[in-house]
């Protein structure tokens, strides 16, 4: 498979698991009036994954 093919593939994955999230925070957020813990744990999870890949490949480009 050619890299640009499974960039892409893991860009619009990550797309849609961000606005699935986005979209069960506001729900939650207008229902319960709060985030529950398990999908704060979730961004948080998110963040982390992100700027660890992010520190990752810059340091390989270097």
């Amino acid at each position: 498979m050619d890299d640009a093919v499974m960039l892409r593939s893991a860009r619009n994955g990550y797309l849609v698991v961000l606005v699935l999230l986005v979209g069960i925070s506001v729900y939650q957020f207008y229902t319960f009036g709060g985030i529950t813990d398990p999908v704060a744990a979730i961004w948080v999870a998110a963040a982390g994954a992100f700027y660890l890949s992010k520190w990752y490949y810059g340091r390989r480009e270097e």
